[in-house]
């Protein structure tokens, strides 16, 4: 994490990617290339973790939901984003 005098800065940086997209889920998902990288999930878990930390449990689901919502999860990243869902759901919002 960012020290909190950075983290404003951090998080526009980060929000620089194309459509809106966090810049590192851009760049995991290989945006422009023959297809996602593997990595894109680990990513997104980061950053859903990230968000609920910060005190924005709204965007943490929003970013575990767009993961869910993929027909062909593994399992075992399925169980990933549940979890991050179900604490963005326990915390209450700001």
């Amino acid at each position: 994490m960012a020290p909190s005098s950075r983290r404003g800065a951090a998080r526009r940086r980060n929000r620089a990617g194309a459509g809106g997209r966090h810049r590192g889920a851009a760049l995991a998902s290989g945006e422009g290339e023959s297809g996602p990288a593997k990595v894109e999930p680990l990513i997104l878990a980061v950053l859903s973790m990230q968000e609920e930390h910060l005190g924005r449990p709204a965007s943490s689901l929003r970013i575990a939901g767009s993961v869910l919502a993929r027909a062909d999860l593994p399992g075992r990243v399925a169980a990933i984003f549940h979890v991050r869902a179900g604490r963005a759901l326990a915390r209450p919002a700001h």
